[in-house]
């Protein structure tokens, strides 16, 4: 038996209002042109696997490559903070506890993102030799300016009872021009490209993937 919903279009758009970012993450990982978009899901991890891979393998190319083009052009001194980073890290990598994205800007249009910038934290991870925290921030969509992206710092926390210090490859990051973010261009051209039908299927798919939303007195038939 198929069961479908009959809701009010204004219930409708009320529920697309308020999981919005849910929506978004399950639709806005595509363009118009239905081909992939960064990711806010998976690009904290992959950035997270490519300084460990340099800490690890005490590669301090594979991680000034990392850092955006503006970056290392403001910072005469990154070579020697990349050094100290590779000294003040220990052993080979073991565990790590989960983390997401964190704290970080970002600004939309069309349904993808032109700038995007991530901040995680990670509290604990812990090598063959010591444990550690580690943040880092980076860019990683900026249209109007391509060459701010990539790393902008990075800091290691050593961990042990009779000690806590840090060490930091850091570069002040100066933002954008266009840095506010205006909710009302987002709102009206977040759906810009998707006709009512499509509109209304998106909707119903994510009711149907979370029924713990449907309005206790919803018709069902």
């Amino acid at each position: 038996m198929r069961f479908k919903y009959i809701l009010p279009v204004a219930l409708i758009t009320s529920m697309l209002s308020s999981c919005v970012d849910k929506i978004s993450e399950g639709l806005g990982l595509f363009n118009k042109e239905k081909t992939p978009s960064v990711s806010i899901i998976t690009a904290p991890q992959i950035m997270f696997d490519e300084i460990i891979y340099a800490l690890d393998n005490k590669d301090a190319e594979h991680l000034k490559n990392l850092f955006a083009p503006n970056a290392l052009a403001q910072s005469p001194d990154i070579d020697e903070q990349i050094d100290e980073i590779m000294g003040f890290y220990r052993g080979r990598l073991v565990s790590n506890e989960s983390f997401s994205s964190g704290s970080g800007s970002s600004h939309r249009k069309n349904g993808r993102y032109i700038y995007l910038t991530i901040s995680p934290n990670i509290r604990e991870l812990k090598t063959d030799e010591a444990s550690y925290s580690l943040r880092f921030f980076a860019v990683l969509v900026d249209e109007e300016t391509p060459n701010s992206v990539g790393l902008w710092s990075i800091r290691l926390g050593f961990k042990d009872k009779a000690e806590v210090s840090e060490c930091r490859v850091e570069v002040d990051y100066p933002g954008r021009s266009q840095d506010r973010f205006d909710y009302t261009e987002w709102r009206e051209s977040l759906y810009e490209d998707m006709s009512l039908d499509e509109l209304l299927d998106s909707a119903a798919t994510y009711m149907r993937e979370h029924p713990e939303l449907i309005p206790k007195n919803a018709v069902i038939i």
